[in-house]
């Protein structure tokens, strides 16, 4: 099962990881760079700075480039911070 159902309780915090798809370079009917694109994202009841800061320190060590962004989930009161990752 890939996802979570309502009759499932899941303490926060948690991360879910989406596969967003790919973005290769094609030139002569070839591919010649994939590349795959990855959400990384980060639910919590009220921010920690602590924990964000753990996760770009695990990316900044892997020489891993990323961005991300904290969004308020008004539906699920809960901070959604997306970390947004391309290989």
């Amino acid at each position: 099962e890939d996802h979570i159902t309502d009759k499932q309780v899941v303490n926060l915090p948690y991360i879910v990881l989406l596969e967003m798809g790919s973005d290769n370079m094609f030139a002569d009917n070839q591919t010649h760079i994939e590349t795959m694109t990855y959400n990384i994202i980060l639910h919590q009841a009220q921010r920690d700075s602590t924990l964000e800061s753990s996760i770009k320190t695990v990316f900044n060590t892997n020489h891993i480039p990323y961005q991300y962004d904290t969004e308020w989930d008004r539906d699920n009161l809960l901070y959604a911070t997306t970390f947004t990752i391309t290989q």
